[in-house]
């Protein structure tokens, strides 16, 4: 297990550091407007922090190193790593290995517990990085206010898997199995809390302590043992108490719950029954004990899942992924998965966070380089005179100053100024520091603003004004013109069982959508419907309009429409079907309705062929029924 969590992975987890750290940490061009700011130039460099101090917990004894260490380092950092007291050799030997690449003390140990961290956030670092426990995290957090520096705090978790009936239930065993019991529970972001429907409780129950109980957790030989032991007495404490404290609450043990063998070792548990009443569904258990609770449906699930004070991770397992993706991002997580739990915190790319109690620091990605970096701002400007805003002030300044703001505003000939404004500025303040005397106007009284816009935004003011005027809202007529060409479009709808809109619900979406589209589109659109309303009098002859035709006249003459060469005519007909169609009415069914038309003309033909034959046979049958 520490083969494949820790040791597979740092070779490939630097290459992949470099690619997100390379392009973030490049300088990036300022951009600055050669207008206001002539001949400027700017770059924004990601400077390092300067010494880092790192506070590594136990749990991970050497993968807990990767993500601040590889980070602060790329980011031109200098580093102190204080790892646990727990776990003081793993800490020497990796700083012991990176020496043998990297100049004298840019990475350094220091031993000891709380107090030499104490000590070491006292020391006059330029930034920290905290991974452990809530109740630590929160006095590392006063002693970086202290000392004013940036503190990225990685705290604990209490992760939530939410189990749906449509799951594929070997799998979810599988996943939650590893992700509960991985590293003997000892993992920020172990599933910590399992929320599982009715549905398949009791299967679920049944099969994950089935597999739970099968897995080897004794002191003695590593190839023989699944599980690992928990680190330290005080950890196998909590994890007993917590355990203790749901039997007696009701929970009911279904695997493991108590030590196996000599020194450390817990046996993988399973715990059915919980509820939010017992501790361990609230607090982090960091062991081996995966803590169920039953739920009537997913939205209970994803209630009682952002009932807790922490928010690393969460998962929803289900083979609907739509739906799945759905609860996931009703989550209160740094990171939501769908069939599978914590892995990106391998990922560099990806961000590594939480809410609440789970802390506010960032770990992996760009956002976490923003911490080992300040950015810092080199201005280059290549002008050899003055700027027009310079000492001293006098009237031309506040003319340049006048002409900057109406320029904003649109004013055109305001812009035309500026340069020669700007150059006569500049001669003034050169002259001025020449002579130490003032040789231009001063100041006259501010003016008032101009009672009259600038030309070019009056101008669009009023252009705006005029076409409101010739969009006015849909009259009476317009509406009952809309009404009965969607209703001809759309008539076959009610025979299928679904209501068409009334006829002033389809004048209000046209009204929204006329004053939605910009000019000359709803201009267009009003055209369109004038054509149509008017297409009786230039395809029928009749000096009507279209509201007063038969379903089947409106019909032929839709229908020809499609079928005319002229393509403004065919758009047409397509728009009156998209516009029906966002009118909740499916474009589908005006081809259903002209196939039931062309259906019943052919059955009147067949009963026009077949009636005198009908009628002979009618006959013979009233004879014999006679006879």
């Amino acid at each position: 297990e520490m083969l494949m969590s820790e040791v597979v992975g740092p070779l490939q987890y630097m290459k992949d550091w470099i690619g997100v750290a390379r392009p973030w940490l490049k300088s990036k061009k300022l951009p600055i407007s050669p207008l206001a700011f002539p001949r400027k130039k700017a770059m924004i460099d990601r400077v390092p922090r300067g010494v880092v101090g790192v506070i590594a917990p136990w749990n991970y004894p050497f993968g807990n190193f990767f993500k601040p260490v590889f980070a602060a380092l790329l980011s031109g950092n200098t580093v102190v790593l204080k790892p646990s007291e727990f776990t003081p050799r793993t800490g020497e030997w990796f700083v012991r290995l990176m020496g043998y690449f990297l100049p004298a003390n840019v990475l350094i140990c220091v031993q000891g517990d709380k107090d030499a961290g104490q000590a070491l956030m006292r020391a006059g670092i330029d930034a920290a990085t905290f991974t452990g426990s809530y109740a630590s995290g929160r006095a590392v957090a006063a002693l970086a206010a202290e000392a004013m520096i940036p503190c990225s705090m990685e705290l604990g978790g209490k992760d939530a898997a939410i189990v749906l009936a449509d799951c594929d239930l070997d799998r979810t065993v599988a996943g939650i199995m590893h992700w509960g019991i991985h590293n003997a529970g000892q993992n920020c972001g172990a599933i910590d809390r399992v929320y599982v429907e009715d549905a398949i409780a009791d299967r679920f129950v049944e099969k994950l302590s089935r597999a739970v109980s099968a897995l080897r957790s004794t002191s003695g030989d590593p190839l023989s043992t699944d599980v690992g032991a928990v680190v330290h007495r005080g950890q196998l404490q909590i994890v007993e108490e917590l355990v203790a404290d749901a039997r007696v609450k009701g929970a009911k043990v279904t695997a493991g719950g108590a030590q196996s063998g000599k020194g450390l070792w817990y046996e993988p548990t399973v715990l059915d029954g919980c509820d939010h009443s017992m501790r361990v569904m609230k607090e982090p258990t960091f062991g081996p004990v995966i803590p169920i609770c039953r739920v009537k449906d997913a939205d209970m699930a994803v209630r009682l899942a952002n009932d807790s004070d922490y928010g690393l991770n969460g998962s929803v397992w289900s083979q609907d992924l739509v739906r799945a993706r759905e609860l996931a991002t009703r989550l209160i997580v740094g990171t939501a998965f769908v069939n599978n739990h914590a892995f990106t915190g391998a990922i560099p790319a990806a961000p590594w966070t939480g809410v609440k109690h789970s802390g506010y620091g960032i770990a992996n990605s760009t956002f976490a380089l923003g911490h080992y970096t300040r950015p810092r701002t080199v201005v280059v400007d290549h002008k050899r005179s003055a700027d027009g805003w310079w000492f001293p002030m006098d009237a031309d300044a506040q003319e340049l100053g006048q002409c900057l703001a109406e320029a904003q505003l649109g004013n055109v000939r305001a812009a035309l100024k500026i340069p020669f404004l700007m150059s006569r500025r500049q001669r003034t303040v050169m002259r001025f520091v020449r002579e130490a005397k003032h040789v231009g106007t001063p100041n006259p009284p501010a003016p008032m603003l101009p009672r009259r816009m600038p030309g070019a935004v009056r101008a669009r003011k009023i252009a705006q004004g005029a076409l409101r005027l010739l969009n006015p809202p849909l009259f009476g007529f317009e509406r009952a013109w809309v009404a009965s060409i969607f209703g001809a479009l759309f008539s076959g709808a009610e025979s299928q069982g679904l209501t068409l809109l009334s006829d002033k619900e389809v004048g209000d979406f046209m009204d929204d959508a006329l004053h939605t589209f910009p000019f000359p589109a709803w201009l267009g659109i009003r055209l369109n419907i004038w054509v149509a309303a008017l297409s009786p009098i230039f395809m029928l002859g009749k000096f009507t309009t279209f509201p007063h035709l038969t379903v089947e006249e409106r019909i032929g003459i839709l229908e020809s429409f499609e079928k005319m060469d002229s393509y403004v005519l065919r758009q047409l007909t397509i728009l009156f079907k998209i516009n029906g169609a966002f009118c909740e009415l499916s474009t589908s069914r005006f081809h259903r309705l002209r196939a039931e038309h062309q259906k019943k003309v052919s059955e009147q033909a067949i009963k026009d062929a077949l009636a005198p034959r009908a009628s002979a046979d009618l006959g013979a049958n009233t004879a014999k029924v006679e006879a």
